[in-house]
């Protein structure tokens, strides 16, 4: 049996079961359901409210094996909460807060020094107050262009925009190939 094969027609994915695979896999380092549900909806490339096996396969590739410019793109739509074509403040804040409480999880599972990404989102909500001060540079919201120039100013912003905190590698067959 394959990894998506949970006893449902292989050929598309729910949310629930979709949440199921990322979680047993090991690939998303979150059971968030709200991490894991825009994960959802942004695999979901016809918004049909089902993943078939093409967008699974397509999603995973960007995520584990894109380039930068394609895990950026992804990494904008995941915090682009309200999919309205920007980020703003708040919606940035609430994935960051999400991902420090990841980063924080992560090294203590596996005794890891913390990385920049770690020490910019973890010590509370003062220093990601003063990162997205940084960051947003007096606007209220980013345009997709300011969500790269942001990421491409600083090495670990690109790393944390790219979602690395997030999954890990995909191995080299996706979940159902051979």
């Amino acid at each position: 049996k394959g990894a998506a094969d949970d006893g449902a027609d292989s050929n598309f994915m729910d949310i629930d079961r979709f949440r199921r695979l990322m979680v047993k896999s090991g690939f998303v380092a979150s059971r968030d359901p709200v991490l894991l549900d825009k994960v959802f909806s942004i695999f979901d490339l016809n918004n049909n409210g089902s993943i078939d096996r093409k967008e699974l396969i397509l999603g995973l590739r960007v995520l584990g094996q894109g380039t930068i410019q394609q895990k950026l793109r992804l990494g904008f739509q995941l915090y682009d909460i309200n999919g309205d074509g920007s980020i703003e403040r708040h919606e940035l804040r609430m994935m960051l807060v999400k991902v420090g409480e990841l980063s924080q999880h992560k090294q203590a599972i596996e005794g890891a020094t913390p990385d920049p990404v770690q020490e910019e989102t973890s010590g509370g909500e003062a220093r990601i107050d003063q990162f997205l001060h940084r960051l947003f540079l007096g606007k209220t919201a980013l345009v997709f262009e300011d969500f790269v120039e942001s990421a491409m100013r600083e090495s670990y912003i690109a790393k944390l925009f790219a979602l690395d905190s997030l999954f890990r590698k995909v191995p080299d067959t996706a979940p159902g190939g051979k």
